[in-house]
């Protein structure tokens, strides 16, 4: 709750080791939620300079570039996360949200299944997938292929149930919906 002080203490931290990645990290999220991009900026290439390979660093710095408005470049980094860290759901997820963004409905749907092959850290990917099927296809539909995910499954299951859930409540052919929604929450 003070984050002066902690912001100061990471400072330091990086004052003793200039190494430090989880201390620049933080100060580059924390500058990038102020908005001072340049802060944020600078933080991100002191690590993608020692480690030019770091995934966290990459992220945040598409996120930057988001912030900036500058789209092309983070669509250039997210592709780069893609090719060069073809085990991450991250690269599919986040280009998953700018085809989004750029009304590439069908874009968006495959990086955000992309993404969800990997059965970890579900919950926005998926949740973005269901309402683009809903959108194009209806809820029975997303429903459908959710239900499918959450078979799969081995790690999520909670949050596919959460969004099984919502699905459920939006159903109209579905007369018991909230009995069948709480089944999912329960």
């Amino acid at each position: 709750g003070e984050e002066t002080a902690g912001i100061e203490n990471l400072n330091k931290a990086i004052a003793v080791d200039p190494g430090d990645v989880p201390a620049r990290l933080e100060l580059a999220t924390k500058a990038l939620l102020g908005r001072k991009l340049s802060e944020a900026s600078e933080q991100v290439n002191q690590v993608l300079a020692r480690f030019p390979r770091h995934l966290a660093a990459h992220v945040l710095r598409a996120d930057i570039s988001l912030a900036e408005g500058r789209t092309d470049e983070a669509r250039k980094v997210y592709n780069y996360l893609i090719t060069s860290f073809p085990k991450s759901p991250q690269g599919y997820w986040k280009l998953g949200v700018l085809e989004e963004k750029d009304n590439h409905v069908d874009a968006a749907i495959e990086n955000y299944r992309k993404a969800l092959s990997f059965d970890l850290n579900v919950l926005v990917p998926a949740q973005r997938l269901s309402k683009l099927l809903v959108a194009k296809n209806g809820v029975a539909s997303a429903k459908q292929e959710i239900t499918k995910l959450s078979e799969k499954s081995k790690k999520s299951q909670p949050e596919y149930n959460y969004i099984l859930a919502s699905l459920t409540l939006a159903d109209p052919s579905d007369a018991g919906r909230a009995e069948h929604a709480r089944e999912y929450l329960e």
